[in-house]
């Protein structure tokens, strides 16, 4: 999933990172990014604390992160398997 020009796992990941970055915590930012579930993002986010700055993008953040998750995805087939792909991740 793509927010902001960035590619996350999930919109938890975006979520929680965003809300490390605007709070000035770029090693829980990094230790987002590197969780493999969206259990772990969670939990990590819970322990920063939400920033004014935060606060006040919280609306445009959610927004984009449900707009996300409505861009069309597409199928890409081999001669085995078929997988969707959002259209998005193409573009890295």
């Amino acid at each position: 999933m793509k927010v902001f020009g960035t590619v996350h796992k999930s919109s938890e990941h975006a979520y929680q990172n965003d809300k490390a970055i605007h709070g000035g915590d770029i090693p829980r930012a990094q230790e987002i990014q590197s969780a493999h579930l969206i259990f772990g993002a969670k939990q990590i986010g819970k322990r920063i604390s939400s920033s004014a700055n935060f606060e006040s993008k919280k609306e445009e953040l959610e927004t984009e992160i449900i707009e996300a998750k409505l861009r069309p995805s597409i199928v890409i087939s081999s001669n085995r398997h078929s997988t969707r792909v959002n259209k998005n991740l193409l573009d890295i």
